[in-house]
C-alpha cells in the first residue's frame, strides 16, 4: 500500500495543491492574489520533480486493489503526466500577470486550474470505466467553470454555457457506451472488455457501444462535426483557459481514447465490424482536417483561428489513433503511442505559446485579439513576436521547429502500420498542412511586417516572461534534437502497452 501511495505521488500532490490553494485564498487577508499563482507554480514543479523520482524506480506496478484495477502508471503514464504537469505550470505562469489585468485574480482561478490537470491525470492513467468517467468529470467541471470565470464578460459566460450544454452531451454519450459495453460483456476494466469480446461475433451492444464511443471522443477531440462548441468556446473563455483546453484537454482526452481502443476494444474484439470501424474513422479524420483548415482560412480573430486549428489537429492525431488500434496487441503499437505523445507534447507547446501572447495582448481587460492587433507587435514586445512566430511555424509543421518532426514521426509510424491503409490519409494530412501554412503565416506578416493600427496595452510581468522565454527554447530544443525524445517515449510505451489490468468482475 505505501509503495502504491509513493507511485501516485503526482496525483497526490496536485489535488492537495488544489485543496491548499483553495483554503489559503480564504484564510489570507490579502487582496493582490499573485502570490497564489507562483504557490501554484511551485507545486507544479514539486510534482513534476517526483515524476523525475519515481522514473528512476525499477518497478511502478500498483500491487493493491484499491489502485491495480483502476489505473496504470508507468512511465509511459508518468510522461503523459509530466506533459500534464508542464502545461499546468505554463498556464499558472500566464494567468499570474494577466488575471489582475482582467480582474479576476481571485484563488479560485489557481485551485480549477489544480483540479481540472488532476482529472486530466486520471484520464491517462485510468485503465477501467470508472476510473475514465471519474477523470472524464473531474476535468469537465473544473473546466467548464473556468471557461465562464470571467463573470462580467458576455463572452465568457456563452463560452461557459456552450462548453457545459455540448460537453455534458457528450458525457452523455459515453457513459451510454460504457453502458453497453458492460451490457454486452458484464466486464468494465479495459482488458477484461476485449478479453470478453475476443473471438466473439459482435452483437448489437457492441455496435451500440463502438458508436457511442466514437461519438463522445469525438465531442472532446472536437472532430467534425461535433466541433461545433469549438470556436465560439475558445474564443469566448479567458486566454489562460483556452490554453488548458486546446493543450490539456487535447493530450488527456487522446491519451484516453487511444487506451480505449487498443486496450478495450482492438480488433481482436471487433471482429467483422473491424473494416467498418476503419472506414468511420477514415471519413471523421479527412473531413475533420479539410474542413478545420478551409474554415480557419478566412478567420481574423486569433483564437478563433486557433480553434480551427485545432479541429485540423484532431485529424491529423486521429490518424495516429487509427495507427495504434490498427496495431494493437503487436510491438509496433508502442511505437505509434510514443508517436503520438510526442505530437502531442509539440503541439502543447505550441498553443500554449500562442496563447501566451493571446494573454500578452490583454491589458485592461482587452479580450478581443484579431489580426489587427498583432500589427506592429515586433516593435512594442519583441519577445512575444518571436514566440508567436515560432508557435506559428510549429503548428504549421515547418522545420526546424518541433511540429515538424512530431508531423514526420506521426505519419511514418501511420505507413509502418499498414503501408495499404494508411497512405492516401498521410497524402491527404500533408495536403492539407500545406494549406495551413497561409493562415498560420498571415499571422507572422502582420507581427513583422504591419505598422500598428490600434492601441493595444501589453500585460508586462516577470512570470509570463519567463512562460514565453521557456516555450520557446523547448519549441526549439524539441525541433533541433528530436531524436531523443523521440526515443524516449517510444521507450516508454513498449512496455506500457502490453500491461493487463488486474481487477475482478465488478
Amino acid at each position: 500500500m505505501l509503495n502504491d501511495l509513493l507511485t501516485v505521488l503526482p496525483l497526490t500532490i496536485v489535488a492537495l495543491l488544489g485543496c491548499f490553494v483553495l483554503l489559503l485564498d480564504v484564510l489570507s487577508g490579502q487582496t493582490d492574489r499573485r502570490y497564489l499563482g507562483r504557490i501554484t507554480a511551485a507545486g507544479f514543479a514539486l510534482a513534476l520533480g517526483s515524476v523525475y523520482l519515481l522514473w528512476g524506480k525499477t518497478s511502478l506496478q500498483l500491487e493493491s486493489p484499491i489502485f491495480g484495477g483502476i489505473m496504470v502508471l508507468g512511465r509511459f503514464e508518468l510522461l503523459a503526466c509530466a506533459v500534464l504537469l508542464l502545461i499546468g505550470l505554463f498556464v499558472t505562469l500566464m494567468s499570474i500577470d494577466w488575471a489582475p489585468e482582467q480582474g479576476v485574480s481571485i484563488g479560485e482561478l489557481y485551485a480549477l486550474v489544480c483540479f481540472a490537470v488532476l482529472g486530466m491525470m486520471l484520464l491517462v492513467t485510468a485503465t477501467h470505466m470508472i476510473s475514465l468517467f471519474l477523470g472524464l468529470e473531474v476535468m469537465s467541471v473544473a473546466i467548464y467553470v473556468l471557461a465562464a470565470f470571467k463573470r462580467n464578460s458576455p463572452y465568457a459566460a456563452e463560452a461557459g454555457m456552450k462548453y457545459f450544454v455540448l460537453g455534458a452531451f457528450g458525457t452523455g454519450l459515453l457513459l451510454y457506451g460504457m453502458a453497453y459495453a458492460y451490457g454486452a460483456t458484464g466486464k468494465l476494466a479495459f482488458a477484461d472488455v476485449a478479453q470478453a469480446l475476443a473471438g466473439k461475433e459482435p452483437t448489437g451492444y457492441v455496435k451500440l457501444a463502438v458508436l457511442m464511443l466514437v461519438a463522445a471522443f469525438g465531442f472532446k477531440l472536437a472532430l467534425v462535426p461535433f466541433h461545433m462548441w469549438t470556436p465560439d468556446v475558445y474564443e469566448g473563455a479567458p486566454a489562460p483557459v483556452t490554453a488548458l483546453m486546446a493543450a490539456g484537454v487535447k493530450t488527456a482526452a487522446v491519451i484516453a481514447a487511444g487506451r480505449v481502443f487498443v486496450t478495450a476494444l482492438p480488433p481482436s474484439a471487433l471482429g467483422s465490424l473491424e473494416p467498418t470501424v476503419f472506414k468511420i474513422l477514415g471519413v471523421l479524420a479527412v473531413i475533420t482536417m479539410t474542413a478545420g483548415n478551409l474554415m480557419a482560412l478566412p478567420q481574423r480573430n486569433l483564437k478563433r483561428m486557433l480553434a480551427y486549428s485545432a479541429v485540423a489537429h484532431a485529424g491529423y492525431l486521429l490518424i495516429g489513433l487509427m495507427a495504434a488500434h490498427h496495431v494493437a496487441g503487436q510491438p509496433q503499437v508502442g511505437d505509434v503511442m510514443g508517436a503520438l505523445l510526442v505530437y502531442l507534447f509539440v503541439y502543447a507547446l505550441a498553443n500554449l505559446a500562442a496563447f501566451a501572447v493571446v494573454s500578452l495582448l490583454g491589458g485592461q481587460s482587452q479580450e478581443d485579439v484579431s489580426l489587427d492587433h498583432l500589427s506592429g507587435l515586433s516593435g512594442r514586445h519583441p519577445l512575444g513576436a518571436a514566440v508567436l512566430a515560432l508557435a506559428m511555424l510549429s503548428l504549421a509543421g515547418v522545420p526546424p521547429t518541433a511540429g515538424f518532426f512530431g508531423k514526420l514521426t506521426l505519419f511514418k509510424e501511420a505507413l509502418r502500420a499498414d503501408e495499404g491503409k494508411f497512405p492516401w490519409l498521410v497524402v491527404l494530412a500533408v495536403l492539407n498542412s500545406v494549406v495551413s501554412v497561409f493562415y498560420y503565416l498571415r499571422v507572422l506578416v502582420h507581427t513583422y511586417f504591419r505598422d500598428a493600427l490600434r492601441p493595444v496595452l501589453l500585460v508586462r510581468g516577470t512570470a509570463l516572461t519567463l512562460a514565453l522565454g521557456l516555450l520557446a527554447f523547448l519549441t526549439l530544443q524539441v525541433g533541433l534534437f528530436p531524436s531523443r525524445w523521440f526515443e524516449a517515449t517510444a521507450q516508454a510505451a513498449r512496455p506500457a502497452t502490453t500491461q493487463v489490468s488486474t481487477s475482478a468482475a465488478p
